[in-house]
């Protein structure tokens, strides 16, 4: 479709494939206007279509309606959590193409299989971090449609915060459905080991099909293990989510309540006994999500490099909280992060660690990933520092009075 070198609409210059599946390629390129790196999503229109049924030039006309339509809602949303598009436009009549941000970090299914499974601290904020981004996507008619471990991005900002980022929402999977009714019989996009099974009988999508789907992820997330592991194979993962037994995570699984309550209803195979909505799991996930941060601290994981910049809830004031509403928590977060930057700023050093046990991981490790923390600079530096400046003010200082001796002599 296109290559390296090439450039899109006199504006984004494409340096190298990342990466290809199903109907599209990404690649990393360049705005030449911005000077900022991005990422290009390449779409062949022709690929949706079945040789022999309809008119091409028609088809490729309401693909590309369909595609504009679809990308400006995406274009729309604003969440911290949701990977922003830019732009969008088309290389010729039938080569689409989206310029999205570009994220330096890891898929959550990469960091699984190098670390092994999250501790309960680290789930729940990819959890909330997901939630609120399909929130947004929701309100806006817009499913994802393939939420698993590898369209969830785990990377640092540049102020070396964690931040989650939910990828590939699903323009292309909406083409892809689309067209199916009219070129292509029986076609079903998403990933079986995580679609939801009403979408696999019934053909029928809705925001509790994207929390199945993000149940799994969960699931997996928290075990170390995928769901349905011991099952391979496209049509025998489809044909046991059409199975009536809901999975739940492992009876001798440590976890607890409230969260296990909380995937096991996310992955109920009736949508009925299902979450309806993301803002009905974040009010059952705010509370919980508030303890397990008190129990972590209180347990006193905290990474070397000092003490961490966090305040620890007793139970007396977790009982007196309240669910927030959206808003409530935007401005909570908004004011958290002008205070961090403000610690940057004057002094603070701002260093994440990935715990694993109380201590740094730099290696493959069985355990449980820690989660990002904030250090304040080691004590003993400040003490040197301190030191120094004080040992070069004296040298100073007696530089000077030896400059006046000598001059009034």
């Amino acid at each position: 479709m296109i290559q390296s070198g090439d450039i899109l609409d006199g504006r984004y210059q494409v340096l190298k494939k990342l990466g290809s599946g199903g109907f599209s390629e990404v690649y990393e390129g360049v705005d030449v206007v911005l000077g900022r790196h991005v990422a290009i999503k390449v779409l062949d229109v022709d690929a949706f279509l079945t040789p022999g049924r309809g008119d091409k030039q028609e088809l490729r006309a309401a693909t590309r309606e369909s595609f504009h339509r679809e990308a400006t809602i995406v274009a729309a949303l604003k969440s911290p959590f949701t990977v922003s598009l830019y732009d969008f436009g088309a290389q010729s009549d039938h080569v689409l193409y989206m310029v999205m941000e570009l994220v330096q970090g890891y898929t959550l299914k990469s960091l699984l299989k190098q670390y092994g499974r999250l501790d309960e601290y680290s789930l729940v904020s990819v959890l909330y971090s997901v939630l609120v981004s399909l929130r947004e996507a929701h309100s806006h008619g817009l499913l994802h449609r393939d939420i698993k471990p590898e369209n969830i991005m785990i990377g640092m900002d540049p102020w070396r915060e964690i931040e989650v980022k939910v990828v590939d929402f699903g323009i292309a999977k909406t083409l892809q459905e689309k067209m199916s009714a009219t070129t292509r019989a029986g076609f079903l996009s998403g990933t079986p080991r995580y679609i939801a099974p009403e979408r696999i009988s019934t053909r029928k999508m809705s925001e509790s099909g994207d929390l199945y789907s993000l149940g799994g992820v969960m699931f997996y997330a928290l075990t170390g293990e995928e769901i349905y592991s011991g099952v391979s194979g496209s049509l025998d993962l489809l044909r046991k989510q059409c199975e009536p037994e809901s999975e739940t995570l492992p009876a001798d699984l440590e976890a607890s309540p409230v969260l296990r309550g909380i995937i096991n209803k996310l992955l109920h195979k009736d949508v009925n006994e299902r979450y309806m909505n993301t803002q009905e799991v974040l009010d059952d996930l705010v509370l919980e999500s508030l303890r397990i941060q008190a129990e972590y601290h209180r347990n006193k994981v905290i990474p070397r490099g000092g003490a961490c910049v966090t305040q620890v809830l007793e139970p007396a004031e977790i009982s007196k909280t309240h669910v927030m509403s959206p808003e409530e928590r935007e401005r909570v977060f908004e004011k958290t992060r002008e205070e961090m930057k403000a610690r940057a700023r004057y002094g603070v050093e701002r260093t994440a660690h990935i715990v694993h046990d109380g201590e740094s991981v730099s290696k493959q490790s069985g355990g449980k990933i820690g989660v990002m923390r904030y250090a304040v600079r080691n004590k003993q530096e400040f003490i040197v520092i301190v030191v120094l400046g004080a040992v070069l003010f004296i040298m100073c200082l007696a530089a000077l009075l030896g400059l006046v001796f000598w001059y009034m002599r």
